[in-house]
């Protein structure tokens, strides 16, 4: 009954950890890497405590709900059910379903994942429109409402652009677009090369894609939780402190200071109002 609900591919997370981290869907902290797909995490329990294949699975089912093939669906069905066969772009061949593969495919996602990942684009949801109760529309309804959904996106980005003096400082360089791989400076340099627009459009274009991308993200999630206690001990060692750990997420996973820092947060230590190894 339940192997079919199995996601032997899916990024296993503990679900504490999943809470602490509470809106940062299925990232991994800005590392942009997997560190244990559902079925890794299975054969560990299986090896470490010699406990049979069966029982592994059910641990690793209990342990995270993101091993769940109905914890993306349930998300999909929200989102109106994903359209596979609508436009994602304005050629014919970039499918919601193509854009999906292509996610799979280059940053080795599972396909649920990947599908909510493209459904962050309105038209690749099936309440977008019906075409014979298959949650298709016609290329001119779907161009339409894609031509009035990149004109929103313009408008804003030109406003973001003409007060760029305002926003400069809020834009995190280094940060990972997306959450993963390439960073929100690199993402800007692609789309002023790529679709020829000025180096204000595509900062205001970056920040307005990725969430990842404004400093304030990050700031408004620490002074949730208190503040960053960067001279607080994160481990036994005095030379343990916060601080440190996050310097070591910096150098040896490649993560922004600011990203660093909200993953180091998730010790209740790190907080400027959290207990225990505090100020």
């Amino acid at each position: 009954v339940h192997q079919a609900n199995f996601c032997s591919d899916c990024e296993y997370k503990d679900n504490e950890s999943t809470d602490k981290k509470n809106q940062q869907q299925q990232q991994d902290g800005g590392s942009g890497q997997m560190k244990m797909t559902c079925s890794e995490r299975a054969a560990t329990l299986t090896q470490t405590f010699h406990v049979n294949a069966k029982e592994s699975f059910a641990q690793v089912l209990l342990d995270s709900r993101q091993c769940h093939k109905s914890y993306y669906q349930d998300t999909i069905d929200k989102l109106g059910g994903f359209c596979k066969d609508c436009r994602w772009g304005y050629k014919k061949d970039q499918t919601c379903d193509a854009y999906a593969e292509y996610l799979s495919r280059k940053h080795h996602l599972p396909r649920l994942q990947a599908e909510i990942f493209t459904m962050e684009k309105e038209l690749c949801r099936g309440s977008n429109g019906d075409d014979g109760g298959n949650g298709r529309e016609s290329n001119r309804q779907s161009m339409a409402i894609f031509d009035q959904y990149h004109q929103q996106r313009n408008d804003i980005v030109q406003k973001i652009a003409e007060n760029m003096s305002t926003h400069q400082t809020n834009f995190c360089a280094d940060c990972k677009w997306k959450g993963r791989y390439t960073t929100c400076a690199e993402r800007a340099a692609t789309i002023n090369q790529r679709y020829n627009k000025s180096a204000k459009e595509s900062f205001a274009e970056t920040m307005l894609e990725s969430e990842y991308c404004r400093r304030n993200y990050y700031t408004e999630k620490m002074d949730a939780m208190g503040g960053f206690c960067k001279d607080c001990l994160w481990g036994y060692k005095r030379s343990q402190t916060c601080g440190a750990w996050a310097k070591y997420l910096m150098e040896k996973r490649n993560m922004s200071r600011l990203a660093a820092e909200v993953s180091a947060m998730e010790k209740e230590a790190c907080r400027g109002g959290g207990g225990g190894g505090g100020k």
